[in-house]
């Protein structure tokens, strides 16, 4: 690797950090300060200090995705890894995702995408969802099976969502672009000379909010104002990183959530504190109001030195959590009922009874505790999972109602025929208790 200087306009080798990579990997500036760099199998930091280092982060769960995937930072040291392909006849739809700001960060799986793709290109939003477009789904390097429906990806539900779809099938050497207008341009591939113009149901909503004024440039850690005759209605302010898009990949693509205060007809917000958060450079100012419609955006540079590293931005946003076994209205019984769920950002579930805890928390996917059914009484209860993710937010799932039955079976009358004195009696025994008595004949 190399480092670009600034004030000499050179260059300067990183002899200490060399690493062999995938053609056009993805590659994001980190919370830390370093470069997070996803390889064939295996995630790096690279340190450009000195002669720099590479210090491995976290194997992928699914190796190989290489250069035929996309990615983004959908959240602050949060990326998203999608789809690819490990050879010319494999295709992907699972998607994984890794959250720099942990102690220790690791890749866990989000939910897998409606169908396999690869060669295609994922957009993030200025409402933080990922679009994903283009791709192919067949065996084949770059196969043109069709054109495919625009998909989207809501961090928020973990849940992919169809909308519509292109007219051209774009793979290999395709690009997408989050246009200021907050519309994505799907633009060429392999002999596909044409452009697309996509629109998000956001911009069927009403109610768009406006901005009448802007600065060009902010400095780390400054306030500033954007006007809008709508501040009253704004939910978000986020600074989206310009495109720089080739072969699928729109490189160090990333959203930066700004804090702000509402004024007559005007925000004050406040800046990212650090380039580790937002690096210099050209973004995408857009104001959204509480339904999550965008405005068109205003170009805004950050600039002059980052601030030195404080203490990153509060992660606030709970993990999701359900469970997914048993079932609500099932009953149950015995000493090894399993009781599982599944999330998204989960560092941990402790799963309870009416409000008790069921077990230790468990830490590692899958999530699920073996459940002793005779230690609760006989009847209804409730179940429910509590979520925690890295940094300490929790949540709980949904209650899912069950019914105990460890009753054991009536016993049945033993009935045994004896000859008494010359007659035939009837002897028999139910619970715990003997009965007596003569034969009707």
């Amino acid at each position: 690797p190399q480092v670009w200087q600034v004030g000499s306009r050179s260059w300067r080798d990183l002899t200490g950090a060399s690493v062999d990579l995938p053609n056009y990997p993805a590659a994001f500036l980190a919370p830390n300060g370093k470069i997070f760099v996803v390889g064939t199998t295996l995630s790096y930091y690279v340190s450009t200090t000195g002669a720099g280092a590479v210090t491995p982060v976290a194997p992928q769960n699914v190796s190989y995705r290489s250069s035929n995937s996309s990615a983004a930072m959908y959240d602050y040291g949060k990326v998203i890894y999608t789809g690819g392909g490990n050879n010319k006849d494999v295709q992907y739809s699972s998607v994984e995702m890794i959250d720099l700001t942990a102690t220790n960060p690791v890749w866990t799986y989000a939910a897998s995408m409606p169908q396999p793709r690869r060669l295609h290109n994922a957009t993030l939003l200025p409402d933080g969802t990922v679009l994903v477009t283009g791709g192919s789904s067949t065996s084949g390097f770059n196969t043109n099976d069709g054109p495919k429906p625009a998909i989207n990806w809501d961090p928020a539900t973990d849940q992919w969502t169809i909308w519509a779809t292109e007219t051209r099938y774009r793979g290999y050497h395709s690009e997408a672009l989050l246009l200021p207008d907050a519309r994505v341009a799907s633009i060429g591939g392999n002999f596909e000379a044409s452009l697309q113009i996509f629109s998000p149901p956001y911009l069927f909503e009403p109610n768009r909010p406006e901005i009448t004024s802007a600065p060009a440039s902010v400095a780390y850690g400054a306030q500033f104002q954007v006007g809008t005759p709508h501040a009253a209605d704004i939910g978000n302010v986020n600074l989206l990183r310009s495109g720089s898009v080739t072969h699928e990949k729109n490189v160090d693509q990333r959203i930066c959530k700004l804090s702000f205060t509402t004024g007559a007809n005007v925000l004050n917000v406040t800046a990212p504190s650090t380039g580790n958060i937002c690096p210099p450079g050209h973004y995408l100012l857009f104001i959204l109001n509480g339904s999550g419609v965008p405005s068109v955006a205003k170009f805004v540079q950050l600039v002059g030195t980052a601030a030195p590293d404080t203490t990153p931005p509060t992660d606030t946003t709970p993990p999701t959590v359900s469970i997914i076994a048993p079932t609500s209205g099932v009953t149950v019984s015995g000493t090894a009922v399993t009781v599982s769920a599944t999330g998204a950002g989960v560092a941990g579930v402790q799963f309870k009874r009416d409000g008790a805890n069921l077990g230790a928390e468990d830490t590692s996917s899958p999530y699920s505790i073996s459940w002793d059914t005779t230690t609760a009484t006989n009847g209804s209860h409730t179940l429910t999972a509590v979520a925690r993710d890295a940094a300490a937010n929790t949540a709980t799932s949904a209650g899912v109602s069950v019914t105990v039955n460890n009753t054991a079976p009536s016993p049945q009358p033993i009935t045994v025929p004896l000859t008494c004195r010359g007659r035939v009696a009837n002897i028999w025994v139910s619970n715990n208790t003997i009965f007596g008595g003569p034969d009707s004949g």
